[in-house]
């Protein structure tokens, strides 16, 4: 019990904190409400059943062969890491010319039609 807990609390803030930043952005109507909460209930409530679902299909499948396939991602991982050699941190420090910050604001814009420009 101890380790679902030491799981979902940190999930649970994070929810928090983007309730309380669209809290922040003074959604005032009903319908807005509603619907941020829907979408909040349909993600929060929906990925786990399908990660359970789909965790079961997959031990079915695979469950003998999940340690090599483990060790083999884990060195994939490392491997690309290495060759990276920091591609992405240059990148990440010149900036990405406002593109995902473009598109945030376009998913805000589809869940709040009522805050357009």
């Amino acid at each position: 019990m101890l380790k679902l807990l030491a799981f979902v609390l940190p999930l649970g803030l994070d929810s928090f904190a983007v309730a309380a930043a669209i809290g922040a952005a003074h959604v005032t109507t009903l319908r807005q409400r509603l619907r941020i909460s829907l979408v909040f209930v349909i993600f929060e409530g929906g990925m786990p059943l399908i990660g359970l679902g789909l965790g079961t299909a997959l031990a079915r499948g695979i469950g003998h062969l999940a340690d090599y396939l483990a060790a083999a991602a884990v060195i994939a991982i490392g491997a690309w890491m290495v060759l990276a050699g920091g591609k992405d941190d240059e990148k990440a420090s010149r900036g990405n010319n406002g593109h995902s910050a473009r598109r945030f604001h376009d998913l805000w814009q589809s869940v709040l039609p009522g805050q357009r420009r």
